[in-house]
């Protein structure tokens, strides 16, 4: 199959707004992607629908991607080629090794057309932006398959690769798709959520009754346990056990035999408090197993033998609260109505937590979106593409006229203001992304004219500043 139909598939893809378009766009794509001979190929393809590649790393950044050669003006290159490059960049190592990716993506490029450029600079920089998260992909591949979109997202949810079910269903069908089963020690795909813009809201998606977690800023972690061995895992599956020796120790010493455990990680200060998130990620970024962050846990995926993934929330979280001792809990509020929805918003914000993590109490774990949360003052936009995600984020400052108080309540209409700058942060970076590809050429001129024009800032809250008062803000790259 050439590249170019994914090119264009992609391009069709994020120009099109219906969900029932883009899932018939992305499913006769994959139909097609089923008669390339190499699974490899196939499990490639999905990936780049959905803005991924097979290879977690290529080494390659955006200073490769300067003083490129003109692009092709025919396409020529294959979804195994452009796999295979991709391979090839991954594993270069050792003395040369950077020339040797100069070459091959000199190689790459050289061969492809605008088009094809386009994508493979958004794949490169993880910034493929095309509207086809993984519930959508999850769809689209049910329907080339024609699988039930059901056993797609349960095998999604236990596999945690979209591009290892993508070949399952199109190679095995259903009898492939049922060999997924929960093992411990093997990642599953998390439940995110998606944001509301009041707790009623929320409440009209989830039902009730209802629970409300605060939302706590740390590190989304999933702990799985099988005997002494413990093993810690990112919200992109990622290892991170060595970098976590307090998250493994916490859940070595705990009464059980068998347990997978979902969660955050945060740093705390001497005082018991958060520390900042930028902070909290430095920490978890360290490769040298000092630095020590705690785990809170909300829930409880399989427990001595016993899975727990299709029981309803409520006996998850009971099963939770007998296995695990409230000090390493998430707090959690019951609601029976929109009054007590209230209540515990403006008891997590009054303290110092982000908002709330509101869930159906009977729903069973299912899988969530892949993509970025981003606060806004009003985020009613839907951020997921799973029709059956039940857990909504309510952001702190969507409630700034809760506030009885006069000044806290202009406080933190300041410190909405200061959000509203880092989303425009945010927005600089994927332009960025996609920034200056002007005959195939990403420009760092560009780039620092558009951070000159802007005056991007980020926002970061210090430590010792109280929940109300405004964060302090830095420039852009200090």
């Amino acid at each position: 199959m050439l590249f170019a139909d994914l090119a264009a598939t992609s391009a069709a893809v994020a120009a099109t707004s219906g969900r029932k378009a883009k899932i018939d766009l992305l499913a006769d794509t994959l139909r097609r992607l089923r008669d390339e001979p190499s699974p490899d190929a196939i499990a490639a393809g999905a990936g780049y629908l959905s803005g991924e590649l097979r290879q977690r790393q290529t080494g390659v950044g955006y200073a490769s991607l300067r003083d490129l050669p003109p692009p092709a003006e025919l396409p020529t290159l294959t979804v195994a080629g452009v796999d295979a490059a991709f391979a090839a960049m991954a594993a270069a190592s050792g003395k040369g090794s950077q020339g040797e990716r100069r070459r091959l993506v000199t190689d790459l490029f050289s061969a492809a057309t605008a088009d094809e450029r386009r994508m493979l600079v958004g794949l490169l920089g993880g910034e493929l932006r095309q509207g086809a998260q993984a519930g959508l992909l999850a769809e689209a591949i049910a329907r080339a398959a024609d699988l039930d979109v059901t056993t797609v997202r349960r095998a999604l949810l236990l596999a945690g690769d979209l591009k290892a079910v993508a070949v399952a269903a199109l190679t095995g069908g259903a009898a492939a798709l049922a060999e997924y089963s929960l093992t411990v020690g093997r990642p599953l795909a998390p439940m995110l959520a998606q944001s509301a813009a009041t707790v009623a809201e929320a409440l009209e998606d989830t039902g009730l009754p209802a629970a409300a977690d605060v939302k706590i800023d740390g590190v989304r972690i999933q702990v799985h346990r099988d005997g002494d061995d413990v093993a810690v895992f990112s919200r992109s599956l990622d290892d991170l056990t060595a970098r976590m020796p307090g998250v493994v120790s916490t859940v070595r010493a705990l009464p059980l035999r068998a347990v997978v455990l979902d969660g955050e990680a945060v740093g705390l200060s001497d005082t018991g408090r958060a520390i900042p998130f930028q902070e909290t990620a430095s920490k978890a970024a360290r490769r040298d197993g000092v630095s020590i962050l705690h785990p809170f846990f909300f829930d409880l995926l399989h427990l001595d033998g016993t899975d727990l993934l299709d029981e309803p929330g409520m006996r998850r979280w009971a099963a939770l609260a007998d296995a695990v001792p409230a000090a390493l809990r998430v707090e959690q509020t019951m609601l029976g109505s929109v009054e007590d929805g209230d209540r515990a918003f403006v008891t997590a914000i009054d303290g110092g937590h982000e908002g709330l993590v509101i869930k159906a109490a009977n729903a069973p774990y299912d899988v969530g979106r892949r993509g970025v949360f981003r606060q806004r003052e009003l985020a009613a936009t839907r951020m997921t593409d799973a029709p059956h995600q039940h857990e909504i984020l309510l952001v702190q400052h969507a409630r700034c006229e809760a506030r009885r108080d006069i000044p806290q309540r202009q406080q933190c209409h300041v410190e909405r203001a200061l959000i509203e700058l880092g989303q425009r942060r945010l927005e600089l970076a994927d332009e960025i992304a996609h920034t200056e590809v002007d005959a195939g050429r990403l420009t760092a001129q560009g780039i620092q004219q558009r951070r000159q024009q802007h005056g991007s800032h980020r926002v970061r809250r210090s430590d010792h500043e109280p929940p109300h008062r405004a964060p302090r803000i830095e420039p852009l790259g200090a």
